[in-house]
């Protein structure tokens, strides 16, 4: 199985503290140098969070919104970031519009402190 880059899956991610983990979608950042591996952003429906410098909000009012698969407003947050293998990914469920998956490269790379 293999996932691009912009495409948003369903896993398991796991929590911060490492108590359990929660079965989420997570927007593909890049394909990890060991096969069957991927870097995954966190995206959560507690918008709330879309405040946060590193968040990214996608919303259903976004003209492209249905080829995200997401079924509720979400938040897509750059400063929560795992390498998962495949056997923890259900499956890809949309991917993002093009100007949302490059403002997200743009808050990564702010976070990162990349220039």
């Amino acid at each position: 199985m293999s996932f691009a880059p912009g495409e948003i899956v369903l896993a398991t991610f796991p929590f911060s503290s490492l108590a359990g983990a929660k079965r989420r979608p997570c927007v593909v950042l890049a394909a990890g140098d060991s096969p069957g591996e991927f870097v995954v952003a966190f995206a959560t429906s507690n918008i709330a969070r879309q405040k946060l410098p590193s968040a990214l909000l996608v919303e259903p009012t976004h003209p492209l919104w249905r080829q995200t698969g997401l079924k509720s407003p979400s938040v897509v947050r750059v400063d929560k970031l795992v390498t998962l293998h495949t056997s923890v990914i259900s499956g890809v469920i949309g991917s993002l519009p093009a100007d949302l998956l490059m403002e997200l490269r743009r808050k990564l790379k702010a976070l990162l402190q990349i220039p």
